[in-house]
């Protein structure tokens, strides 16, 4: 509950990691891209109803994969995956497919221009674009390249666009927030993507502890949050890497935001401020 800064477990899933999974809206939380147990890639997407509290197995995909870029489109109700690792985690893809949660069915509609696993991408609901970021390729490192998806061309297709990240990022998480886009990583700052302009930079994030890869990420815009769970890394200097369970926060502070207001423990009112704040969650 971001409300009170409480964490319940709400249901029990196979052993799997690598996954990637988006909230429909509608009460419904779809999963998918996972590995389970055994060490092996899932076809299967997975239905979690948060109102029965219960999962069920909703479709398959084209192949076995993980890794995955995803963007939701809420307007249309599509999902959208971007590259991945194949049956195992042998073999960088270059798949794009769409996924329609109406009616629970999964095809591939383009291509990667270059096969890559590990990226992360965001869904600009005014511009009815994906953007793809970095992810790995075939040389096992991290890329800089920017990818513009349109599902309403012609042909649907993925293209690089001329800007670039400003530098490799380990397995980021992205939002969309506002005007931006902002890329979260291992780094002591945040990407900033604006889409309109496709122009990039960073922003400092004052109090950032130590940066995690891994993390999932989400963007609550009653409280102009960006919320990132778990990750793997270290928050103190010397401190060994690993599996994180903290829940931290960075507040972008937008003026016009509504609901909760601003913390006054961060030290900032951020609009009136260059820099973002990340703080930890009690948890």
């Amino acid at each position: 509950s971001i409300l009170d800064g409480t964490v319940e477990v709400i249901g029990t899933f196979m052993r799997a990691y690598s996954g990637a999974a988006f909230y429909d809206g509608n009460d419904i939380v779809y999963l998918g891209g996972y590995v389970s147990g055994q060490s092996r890639s899932s076809a299967g997407v997975y239905r979690y109803s948060t109102v029965y509290r219960n999962f069920s197995l909703a479709s398959t995909l084209p192949v076995a994969m993980e890794r995955f870029a995803l963007a939701w489109d809420p307007t249309d109700r599509i999902a959208y995956t971007f590259g991945g690792l194949g049956f195992g985690g042998n073999g960088h893809v270059d798949q794009v497919l769409r996924y329609n949660a109406e009616i629970d069915q999964a095809e591939q509609i383009a291509r990667m221009p270059e096969r890559r696993s590990g990226a992360t991408a965001a869904w600009d609901h005014r511009q009815h674009l994906a953007y793809v970021f970095g992810g790995e390729g075939a040389s096992r490192t991290f890329s800089r390249n920017i990818f513009r998806f349109d599902p309403a061309a012609a042909t649907p297709s993925v293209a690089r666009i001329s800007a670039t990240l400003p530098y490799p990022i380990d397995w980021p998480c992205a939002v969309f927030a506002e005007d931006y886009m902002y890329i979260v990583g291992d780094k002591d700052r945040l990407i900033r993507f604006d889409p309109r302009s496709e122009r990039v930079d960073t922003v400092v994030v004052d109090g950032w502890k130590r940066p995690l890869t891994y993390s999932a990420c989400v963007y609550v815009p009653k409280q102009s949050r960006i919320y990132m769970i778990g990750g793997f890394g270290s928050f103190r200097q010397g401190e060994v890497k690993e599996r994180r369970d903290e829940i931290t926060y960075i507040d972008l502070g937008y003026p016009d935001s509504v609901g909760v207001p601003l913390d006054s423990a961060i030290g900032a009112k951020l609009h009136s401020n260059p820099n973002y704040v990340n703080k930890v969650l009690g948890i």
